[in-house]
């Protein structure tokens, strides 16, 4: 049971993430994710099948062979947007990457609000213990996202800031080699700052 559970926050998280790129696109002037259907919440619409279910799974599973905090690495399938369709392609297209952690952010931000409240809720202790979870995922995935490394959101956001072809390039180039050193070799500070922000947003 620990494990469907795990496997549902982690997918409707990345679910959510997507759609809040396509939304912000939206806002942007580019309609292309909704002339595609991809704004519903519908899982079914963004699931890729290695990303969403092989990948997430696996590494569950793995976390919980050996006993440790799962690390969690998938994805949804990409939300498709336009950029010549936004008014200001490389400002908007680092807004539209935002977007995709601050939701993951928002809902940990509201699950920690109901832990803090807590006192005056009465909930029972397997239903808080769940909530940590979602605050942890969605904090886990926000801050993992945020890492500007190809192509995970941090990138785009990286390449407004710092208008450099060569940087951009290289990066581009060895984007995935260098994110797959940070998941198996790396991950420790990504999974410590991830506890400090969670252990801020919940208390204690």
């Amino acid at each position: 049971m620990d494990l469907i559970l795990n496997f549902v926050i982690i997918f409707f998280s990345l679910v959510l993430h997507e759609v809040s790129h396509g939304h912000a696109a939206k806002m942007l002037g580019d309609d292309t994710a909704e002339k595609y259907g991809r704004l519903s919440l519908n899982p079914l619409k963004h699931i890729d099948m290695m990303g969403t279910i092989l990948v997430p799974l696996l590494m569950i599973m793995l976390a919980k062979i050996t006993n440790t905090r799962p690390i969690v690495f998938g994805w949804a399938k990409p939300v498709p947007v336009n950029p010549y369709n936004l008014k200001n392609p490389r400002r908007d297209m680092a807004l539209v990457a935002l977007a995709g952690p601050l939701s993951n952010f928002l809902l940990a931000s509201v699950m920690a609000i109901i832990i803090r409240l807590n006192g005056f809720l009465g909930l029972s202790s397997d239903i808080i213990s769940w909530l940590i979870i979602i605050v942890y995922l969605n904090v886990l995935w926000m801050v993992f996202n945020l890492v500007p490394i190809p192509p995970l959101d941090g990138s785009k956001i990286l390449f407004y800031f710092v208008k450099n072809a060569d940087l951009e390039a290289t990066l581009n180039r060895f984007g995935f080699m260098m994110l797959m050193i940070i998941i198996f070799y790396g991950f420790g500070p990504i999974q410590t700052l991830t506890g400090l922000i969670t252990k801020f947003l919940i208390g204690g």
